[in-house]
């Protein structure tokens, strides 16, 4: 599966996220609203190394879903761009 970000998709996500901003949210498993009560992250890191982190993540991720090829080849070769830093 190839992944490609067209501006429409980009805009309607934009858009979607934009709506999301003014609502509220209550969490059932824990009773309250999570407003100012943050999350827990999936993968422990400084901030320093979190956009790294992330990115690494969300590579490995997308390179579980390709088939060999030029694109995955891509994303392999980001990949290490990216742990390089």
């Amino acid at each position: 599966i190839g992944l490609a970000l067209d501006q429409a998709f980009v805009q309607a996500t934009v858009e979607s996220l934009g709506r999301m901003i003014g609502a509220e949210y209550f969490d059932p498993a824990v009773g309250r609203e999570g407003e100012g009560a943050g999350v827990t992250p999936d993968v422990k890191t400084s901030a320093a190394e979190a956009l790294k982190a992330a990115h690494a993540r969300a590579l490995r991720a997308l390179i579980a879903l390709e088939r060999p090829g030029s694109w995955r080849d891509g994303l392999e070769h980001a990949l290490k761009t990216v742990e390089a830093r």
